[in-house]
């Protein structure tokens, strides 16, 4: 009775009560005074919740370590940086999930059917991809991402990501302007270390930031910084978007994910003088480059030989990530550092993670080389003394 007298009297503000605070308290104040004191402070939120808001997805929104709700179609995951684990919850089965994406979809003004059975959608810091069951035989499917505007790697947990003197080091470094790439396969945390470098690069360096969903939330983290984030959205591709950045005299350009041709637009503007900070998939440090040529080939003819030979002259440090799932928690590490020179790759540091199958106990060895007497020259040149060398001879 309740859902029908909202849906009759109250459509538009039902649906935006989704994700507005506002509307959702002016609705629940309405339902109380339409009933006449008859539902408790306590019964209305629980009421509202179900009937325009997320249900017990609410609940899970709300826990700060919950990164990615799932849906596989039978059961429901939850993922938090460092575990994944299946739920059980009464009222969970398909209808129920159907729901919760129909909120979506009508919050966004897209229809999700079989006439159209693909949902993707950002709203506030959450993003949505459902798949309808007529694409999905086991049932309909949905991936749920919050992306906190936090830093989830920080100063203080940095010690399980890597020696310090890494850190120190790409701090150093992002002060004169650096042009770093970080690798990795998925979930390895190329976002969160790159959100938590730019913390390193100078408040007055100007940066754009350009990526295709809303995740670094960077001028919440950053709030003193100049920094332009720009959202990529249908017919405004990566490749305008970097064009657009050089019409704004950034000192970086700062790229979510290199994915497609657009790589060369950002290598065009390293050629220029501006400094980038991108992330990209890729299997290790030494395959980013082949990797960039063939995103590259994907619409340009280059001559492979000298792209790859300004590559190694032009950009500085590439940073891989791996992980290890470890008692049943995800262990993240940057597993090699290198520099770009003009002999090619030069290993800097590099950490390995084993587990003995029998005892299950786990041992790390990191071994560390020095920088490039190049390197070291550009440092001195801007005022900064590098210990890196001096830590290693002392190893």
């Amino acid at each position: 009775m309740i859902e029908d007298s909202i849906n009759t009297d109250y459509p538009e503000l039902s649906v935006k009560a989704l994700f507005d605070k506002q509307a959702r308290e002016t609705l629940r104040i309405n339902l109380i005074k339409d009933h006449k004191g008859r539902l408790s402070e306590d019964a209305s939120h629980r009421i509202l919740s179900e009937i325009v808001g997320l249900g017990f997805f609410e609940e899970l929104i709300k826990d700060e370590s919950i990164t990615d709700i799932g849906y596989n179609g039978t059961d429901l995951w939850v993922k938090t940086s460092d575990t994944k684990r299946r739920m059980h919850h009464p009222d969970l089965n398909e209808a129920y999930i159907l729901k919760i994406i129909q909120r979506f979809s009508n919050y966004v003004h897209q229809e999700f059917s079989e006439k159209s059975p693909i949902l993707n959608a950002q709203l506030d810091n959450i993003r949505i991809n459902a798949i309808h069951r007529k694409l999905s035989p086991t049932g309909t499917t949905m991936s749920m991402r919050h992306a906190r505007n936090r830093l989830v790697l920080t100063h203080e947990n940095w010690h399980q990501f890597a020696h310090d003197a890494v850190f120190d080091l790409l701090d150093l470094c992002l002060k004169i302007g650096i042009n770093l790439v970080i690798t990795g396969e998925v979930g390895t945390g190329k976002t969160e270390l790159q959100k938590l470098l730019i913390g390193s690069i100078p408040d007055d360096f100007k940066l754009i930031m350009v990526e295709d969903t809303l995740e670094t939330h960077l001028k919440d983290i950053y709030p003193d910084k100049d920094i332009l984030s720009w959202l990529v959205a249908p017919g405004f591709s990566h490749t305008q978007f970097i064009k657009e950045a050089l019409r704004n005299d950034p000192v970086y350009t700062v790229l979510s994910e290199a994915r497609d041709h657009a790589i060369y637009e950002i290598h065009q503007s390293v050629l220029s003088g501006h400094k980038i900070l991108l992330t990209a998939h890729s299997v290790n440090a030494r395959a980013f480059i082949p990797r960039m040529i063939g995103m590259t080939k994907q619409k340009f003819h280059v001559d492979e030989a000298s792209l790859k030979q300004e590559i190694l002259r032009y950009y500085d440090f590439g940073i891989h990530l791996d992980k290890r799932t470890v008692h049943g928690k995800t262990l993240r590490f940057i597993s090699e550092v290198v520099e770009y020179t003009d002999a090619g790759l030069q290993t800097l540091y590099s950490k390995d993670v084993t587990i003995d199958p029998q005892t299950q106990h786990l041992s790390e060895t990191q071994q560390f080389y020095p920088l490039s007497d190049a390197m070291v020259d550009r440092l001195y040149k801007y005022g900064y003394s590098p210990q890196w060398n001096e830590r290693i001879k002392e190893r």
